[in-house]
Formats: C-alpha cells, sequence, structure tokens
C-alpha cells in the first residue's frame, strides 16, 4: 500500500503555491524530490488527484518529465469548476458537486482562486442521500466557505415524511444564525417543472458585481442552468 497526500504519505505534495486557477507543487517520494508539477486548475483536491496518477504513472513506468507535460495541457472536464460566463456583473461556475464532501472541496477550491470576492453558492438537492436528512449536520458544515446560499427543489420531496427529508428551512436557519445569507425554495413550490424562475428572481436580488455564483447541481436545478440569459455575456446554457 502507498499513503500520498499533500505534506504527508509516502509521496507528498509540497510547497503549494496557487494563485487564481494555477496551482503548482513540487513532488516527493520519500526523501527523493522529483521536481514541480505545474497545474492549470486550483483545488487541493486536484493536486491529491494528480499526485495519485502521478503515483500510478511511476508505478506503469512513466517517467516524470511525461507527467509534467501531461499536467500542463489538463483541462477539466465540462461541470467541474466550469466557468461558464458573466451574468449581472458575476462571474458564474458550474460544478457537479452533489454530496457535502465535493461541495466543500469545490467551494474551497474556488475560494481559492477568487479570494476576496462574495461567494454565492446555488445547490440543487438531488441524490437519494441529500434529498433525505441523513446528511442534514454535513451540509450545513459543507457550505462553510459561501457567504450566501440558495438551496433549489428536493428531488420528488414528497417521497419522504417530515421526519426523513432534508429540512431545507433548518439549513437556512442554521447559516443565517451564523451570519449568512440564506434562502430555500419553499417546499409548496418544489413539485412546479420550472421551479429554476424563482431562484433567478431570488438569485437577481441578492447577486452584486464580482460575485461568484457557484451553481452546483448534478442536473439543470429546475431550469435555472437554462434560465440564465443568454444576452448576459453568457452563451447558451449547456446540458
Amino acid at each position: 500500500m502507498v499513503r500520498f497526500g499533500i505534506e504527508e504519505g509516502d509521496w507528498q505534495a509540497r510547497r503549494l503555491t496557487a494563485v487564481g486557477d494555477h496551482t503548482t507543487f513540487d513532488v516527493w517520494e520519500g526523501e527523493h524530490e522529483w521536481g514541480t508539477i505545474d497545474l492549470p486548475v486550483s483545488g487541493d483536491y486536484n493536486v491529491r488527484n494528480w499526485l495519485a496518477a502521478t503515483v500510478a504513472a511511476r508505478a506503469a513506468g512513466v517517467d516524470f518529465a511525461t507527467v509534467q507535460r501531461a499536467a500542463r495541457s489538463f483541462k477539466l472536464p465540462r461541470r467541474r469548476l466550469e466557468e461558464v460566463g458573466t451574468w449581472h456583473g458575476a462571474t458564474v461556475v458550474e460544478d457537479f458537486a452533489h454530496h457535502p464532501t465535493a461541495i466543500a472541496l469545490a467551494l474551497r477550491a474556488l475560494r481559492q482562486k477568487y479570494p476576496g470576492r462574495r461567494l454565492v453558492a446555488c445547490f440543487e438537492p438531488r441524490s437519494n442521500t441529500t434529498t433525505r436528512n441523513l446528511f442534514q449536520r454535513e451540509l450545513a458544515e459543507a457550505f462553510a466557505e459561501a457567504d450566501l446560499v440558495l438551496i433549489g427543489a428536493l428531488d420528488r420531496p414528497h417521497r419522504y415524511t417530515d421526519a426523513e427529508r432534508l429540512d431545507t428551512g433548518a439549513l437556512v436557519r442554521q447559516w443565517q444564525a451564523a451570519g449568512k445569507q440564506a434562502w430555500a425554495l419553499p417546499l409548496e413550490m418544489q413539485g412546479q417543472p420550472d421551479w429554476g424562475g424563482e431562484v433567478e428572481r431570488v438569485l437577481r436580488e441578492w447577486v452584486q458585481p464580482e460575485d461568484v455564483v457557484a451553481v452546483l447541481t448534478n442536473g439543470d436545478f429546475g431550469g435555472l442552468r437554462r434560465r440564465i440569459p443568454a444576452g448576459c455575456d453568457l452563451g447558451p446554457a449547456r446540458v
């Protein structure tokens, strides 16, 4: 078994430097320094991913120079911290994050990439775990990096009893108590086919120029991804 991590493990990423969407780090195997990886993406989790890829590549006999070249040309897949344009002066980013760990990591990466800017997180609970209260506490903690949070409709919320369903109202109250601006789509509106229009209305009231709006969903957010106007320096939403 090989352990790897940032400043820990058999293989380590050391001396991380992150500027915008660019990250460099030195790769060490034990006490041997292999060299520097220049990665054109942000986020500590991407560093760990590349470190894991480096370990696997070396085990397969790939030389380190090839790993370095591959890192420099790496591009994130669509809907992974994908900057899709500007809307009312705010930068809009899409990410597929749909569980607490992914949400926290994505928001942390955005905080790193856009320092000093307000971070507006829009989340659509669609998975079988996030629509229930299994991750009630974890979801509350996952949005620590966000300044403002909007929660869309739970996927098919009426499958669950009140005791089983994710309590978005409790999340909002908890975030508000912590000083965040927060809102959740009312339960009675969640059966509407185009409920994303109501989220857009609230978002339009809240958003300010230079904000970063993170749309976190593995779906279409009730049409929100299509409703963000194409005329505001943002091309047609991609699904």
